[in-house]
């Protein structure tokens, strides 16, 4: 179908509407898998703008992307997650916020602030100075002031 679009040819109503259905599968399947694969969303993402398909439901994608990074915070909260783990929802984000996405992530930002102040405050330790800064980075992304925490003596 690709084909169609590099050779200049009118795409039938029939194969848009094909490709923006597979493709909002596809994103809804990136935000319910097990793994976050960067590769995927971004080729995913390109294939929205390349057909210029919109989103089946705009709304149900917003939350769906809110509350996967809520999971991923919820789990660094549990159990800790490796610093791959924290580097992909970094890119996960990014990438978001390049598409100008404007996500409901209250939750995730009130999470992401208990936690920064319990590292603040040593309850936790930071696993390595990479994993610090990863989770400082996702503070940006989240719009978390990471520079304003109340210690507690």
């Amino acid at each position: 179908m690709s084909g169609l679009i590099y050779s200049g040819v009118v795409v039938p109503e029939a194969y848009r509407d094909a490709a923006q259905y597979i493709l909002n599968v596809d994103l809804k399947n990136f935000f319910t898998a097990d793994s976050l694969e960067i590769n995927q969303l971004k080729r995913v993402l390109s294939e929205f703008q390349k057909w210029g398909v919109p989103f089946s439901n705009e709304s149900a994608f917003k939350l769906a992307a809110s509350e996967r990074i809520f999971s991923e915070l919820k789990l660094i909260d549990r159990i800790g997650i490796p610093l791959s783990k924290m580097q992909a929802l970094n890119e996960v984000l990014a990438t978001l916020t390049q598409m100008k996405m404007k996500l409901n992530v209250w939750k995730s930002q009130t999470l992401y602030f208990d936690l920064l102040r319990q590292f603040d405050n040593r309850v936790r330790s930071y696993p390595s100075p990479e994993w610090k800064q990863a989770f400082l980075k996702l503070g940006d992304l989240l719009n978390v002031r990471t520079d304003v925490v109340v210690v507690v003596a």
